[in-house]
């Protein structure tokens, strides 16, 4: 439907006739049309590209969730610790308020979501040992995103639930020296990662610490036709049209 603001810039006649003015009025009508009709195919190009690029995230987040993999950099340094180590996915998560926390100064681990076994029997031992006052923890070698080697404590925290027949939740944690891992690789709230368990020559427990890109930091756009050009071409061209468009209305 054409509005005043359509009209704006048609100059009339002082001599045109009813008919004249039904004419014009139906020529920028007509005009008004086709610009939205090609704004709407261009419109539906450009949300096609915009769908791609949502799927190919979406098939990036199941491929991530399905088939779990090391990065080859952190693969060559267990390498060197361990050349027969094969590690085992402990979890994957985004970091919470709490983990990059310095007053709470711990990455938690909670056991439900774990998804390997990463302890010995006896390492399980151990950390169950409470003495009234404070868990027993253990020292690991951690492997940063940075890719720096470093000691770190995990430790075991058991919280009972008040009903008795309700299971108590089991929350592993590194500890000591967390707050340095964290601000050290600016990791913050809303991160997404991994944390792989291995052992090296001697058999101790090792971590490995791997933060995962965004979805979509790492990935290049995939615009219709695999074209970025000719979709930037559109996009212009609509802009083009828009303004010969209003060159014709005056």
């Amino acid at each position: 439907m054409l509005s005043i603001k359509d009209m704006e810039g048609v100059k009339a006649e002082p001599n045109w006739s009813k008919i004249d003015y039904l004419v014009t009025v139906a020529e920028v009508a007509r005009l008004r049309y086709d610009e939205e009709k090609r704004n709407m195919a261009l419109d539906a190009e450009e949300y096609e590209g915009k769908t791609m690029m949502i799927k190919k995230d979406a098939a990036i987040t199941t491929e991530r969730a399905a088939e779990p993999e090391l990065p080859d950099k952190f693969k060559k340094i267990i390498s060197e610790i361990n050349p027969s180590a094969q590690p085992k996915l402990l979890i994957e998560k985004r970091l919470y308020k709490t983990d990059v926390n310095k007053c709470e100064g711990r990455l938690s681990i909670p056991e439900r979501q774990t998804r390997s076994e990463f302890l010995r029997d006896e390492e399980k031992i151990k950390l169950s040992t409470y003495d009234g006052k404070n868990w027993e923890e253990m020292e690991v070698r951690l492997i940063e995103p940075s890719g720096e080697e470093n000691r770190i404590r995990l430790k075991k925290w058991v919280m009972r639930k008040e009903d008795p027949k309700k299971k108590a939740v089991v929350v592993y944690a590194l500890t000591t020296y967390w707050n340095r891992v964290w601000m050290k690789n600016q990791l913050e709230e809303g991160t997404f990662i991994q944390l792989w368990s291995f052992r090296d020559k001697a058999s101790q427990l090792c971590l490995a610490l791997v933060r995962v890109p965004s979805i979509g930091e790492n990935v290049v756009p995939v615009l219709p036709d695999s074209n970025k050009d000719k979709f930037c071409k559109r996009i212009r061209r609509r802009e083009k049209e828009k303004s010969q468009s209003k060159r014709r209305t005056l």
